[in-house]
Order: C-alpha cells, then structure tokens, then sequence
C-alpha cells in the first residue's frame, strides 16, 4: 500500500513538474546565436551570460562543439548579454530586449585579444526571431497604458494584429474573431497558465477567467497563425499576456477614470417618454507597486483596480391600465374560460369580468403594478431603472531566483 502511494505521488509530482514546464515555456523568451572568431570557425566552450538589467539575476551557459548557445525561460525585459572565450577579447551587448514567448536569435564574431580588452555594443535594434515560423503581432507596455481603452479593457488591442476583426454578436465583450475564427476558438494564457473561460462569457461576459488590469500587464503577444504545437485548444488564435515583475527598485503607480453624465445625451426611449437623463457616475482608480524583498534574488508585485459604477436603464414595458386591474378591458375582447356553447367559447359581457370571478391573491398581485404613464394599451409605461455595480482586483506576483544550479 505504501509503495502504491509512493508511486502515485511521484507520478502527480512528475505531471506538475510538466505542466509548470509548459507554463514556464509560454511566459518565458529564449535567446540563441552562433559564436564564431573573424574567421568564420565556430568557438567552443565560450562563456555566454545573460543578465537581466533591472533584477540584476544572471544566466549562464557555454557554447557546444558546433558553437551555439541557447538560454531558454528568461523572462521578459532588458537584458545585457556577455560572451567571454579565452585568447578573444570579452564582448558586451547592451540593451537586449526580450519579449514574452520570443525565440530571439544574437550572433557573435569575437576579436582576437586579451580579457582586459573588450567590445561593446549598444544598439538597440530588433533581435532576429528566425528560429520560429509563428506569426503575429506583440503589444508592449507603452501601447498598452498609452492607447485610450473603453473600460480599459486590453484586448482592444489585439485589434491592432493583422487578421483580426470585433465580433460585437458575442456573449464576450471582449471577444474578437481571428482570421475567420470563432470568438471562443481563440487561447488566452496569462503568465503561462490557461485562462479561457468555458462557459463561453456567460456567467461574467468574458472569454477570460481573469482579465488582469492594464496597469498590471507587462506585454502581450497575439499569435495568428504557425504557432508551435505546444499551444492546444486553439483554432484561432493565442494571446500570451505576461504580468509585470518586481525589480531592484521600487516601482509604483496611481491611476483615476471616471465618466459622468455631464456631457452625454439623454437616451433615446428616455427621451422620446419624456423623462430625465438618467444620471451615471462611473470610476475607475487604483495603483501598483513593486521592488525587492531581497535585492538580486527575491522580489514582488502587486496591484489593485477598483470599479464603482452608478447608472440607470429606460425600460419601456406594458402594464394593466387601472380598469383592466378592476376588470374592466373595454375594446379588448376577452373570454370566460369555464363558458362554452356548442364547443365555442363565449365572450364575458362588456368585456368585463364580475368582481366576484376575481381571484383574491390576483387582485393583490394586479394592484403592485404601477399605472401607465405613457398613452395606449401596450408600451404604456416607460421608467429609468438605477443599478449599480462595485468590483474590486487585485494582482499579486512573487519572483525568487535561487542558485545557479537550479536554472
């Protein structure tokens, strides 16, 4: 029985180690490149290390027989990457850029010379990305917190990639449709883990379990089309939304959105029945914070996002007029259920049912109606309806790098 359990244990434990691999995989950048000397011959056994220039956390590896190098599960933000092999001068590259789910490619041709000599690079132009045949489009933080967004709402913002189009007939308010795919056949994945919802936005009209708030986001790549075999359940596409990551300095952020009605029209059905614009009162507020618990190894982030809204619906309706609650329905023709001559049934006297055919408990539930305040027997009662709605987010993320051994 012991064994069984033992068994058991390490097989839950091998598929967790597995699935935290492939969430690793798909919030994570890699970076690969070929070293080679001014000849064009390949250097083995080159020291290649990559920094991370905000957390200060490294990783290192050296290059193979054939000379290549491939750090994998870096996340993303800037980085400094140096190549240092025996007998070539140390080489320097300034203002690496890595993006969420990036294979990026960097090669290096190394100069003859001494270690106290070196070469730096500071360019900071895109890194080839050859390695994969996926595309689609990357939305960094400043697009993000820059572009105005109803509701703040980021996946807006997949607009911008080619192949995609609003679907405003979906139960998701934030549904897009891409290159012909239903709104739900697209695969939303935050920091790695799934995060589609598959009651399909009919409990919180979203196709997402968690939508992060816009100050808590770091990028986001739409995948359209040759993305790799790792991502299931996706016929349309891949939204890969990476949150942000604390650093070695503490970062924050204050944001208020409101909207009232000072500015708007009145609604039309409120209007056309002569009532008042309904008043509305709609805010948005919030912050995030960020930094070290241990500076080079442990860090946090967490935000918070509150929504408060105070508005009001016209709900044009049909209600009984007061003589129809006493019996009374005039020119609509209405018929005695229990009275039948030769199979037809017969129609109650001027349209009027005896007060004694009342039912007690009917009575009472025709009197809370309210009385039409709208001419005509239908559409005769129009009212603005106030609802209110308090939503309250919080993010929170905790990053620790442990020895070099365990990367």
């Amino acid at each position: 029985m012991n064994r069984q359990r033992c068994f058991l244990a390490l097989v839950f434990l091998t598929l967790s180690l597995s699935a935290f691999k492939q969430a690793a995989c798909a919030q994570t950048a890699q970076i690969t490149g070929l070293i080679t000397d001014a000849n064009a011959a390949v250097v083995a056994g080159a020291e290649v290390t990559l920094t991370n220039a905000d957390t200060g956390v490294a990783r290192k590896t050296v290059t193979n027989a054939g000379g290549y190098y491939h750090i994998p599960f870096a996340s993303p933000g800037n980085y400094r990457l140096n190549v240092f092999a025996k007998s070539f001068k140390p080489v320097t590259r300034e203002g690496v850029s890595l993006n969420v789910d990036q294979v990026a490619r960097l090669d290096f041709r190394l100069e003859i010379g001494v270690l106290n000599e070196g070469v730096n690079i500071t360019g900071n132009g895109s890194l080839l990305e050859r390695e994969t045949s996926a595309l689609g489009q990357f939305i960094e933080n400043k697009t993000i917190v820059t572009l105005p967004l109803n509701g703040r709402n980021y996946p807006q913002l997949a607009l911008l990639a080619p192949g995609a189009v609003p679907n405003p007939g979906s139960r998701a308010s934030d549904g897009f449709s891409l290159n012909g795919s239903r709104t739900f056949q697209n695969k939303f994945l935050l920091d790695g883990l799934d995060n589609n919802n598959y009651i399909l936005g009919a409990d919180t009209a979203s196709a997402q379990v968690i939508r992060p708030s816009v100050d808590a986001i770091q990028e986001f790549k739409v995948e359209t089309a040759g993305y790799s075999a790792e991502y299931g359940q996706a016929a349309g596409g891949v939204i890969n939304v990476a949150i942000k990551a604390g650093t070695n300095n503490f970062h924050g952020s204050a944001f208020e959105f409101l909207r009232n009605d000072k500015l708007d029209a009145n609604d039309f059905f409120a209007n056309r029945a002569g009532l008042k614009r309904a008043p509305l009162r709609f805010n948005q507020f919030g912050g995030t914070l960020g930094g070290p618990v241990w500076r080079k190894r442990t860090f946090f982030f967490g935000s918070f996002q509150g929504t408060r809204t105070s508005a009001a619906n016209t709900f044009v309706v049909t209600v009984p007029t007061p003589e129809q609650v006493r019996g009374n329905f005039g020119g609509v023709n209405i018929y005695d259920p229990t009275n039948f001559v030769g199979g037809v049934r017969q129609q109650f006297a001027n349209n009027v049912i005896p007060e004694a055919r009342m039912d007690s408990v009917g009575r009472k539930i025709a009197a809370l109606f309210p009385a039409p305040n709208q001419p005509g027997l239908v559409n005769n009662y129009a009212a603005s309806v106030p609802q209110s709605d308090d939503a309250n987010q919080y993010d929170f993320r905790g990053d620790h790098s442990f020895s070099e051994h365990d990367k």
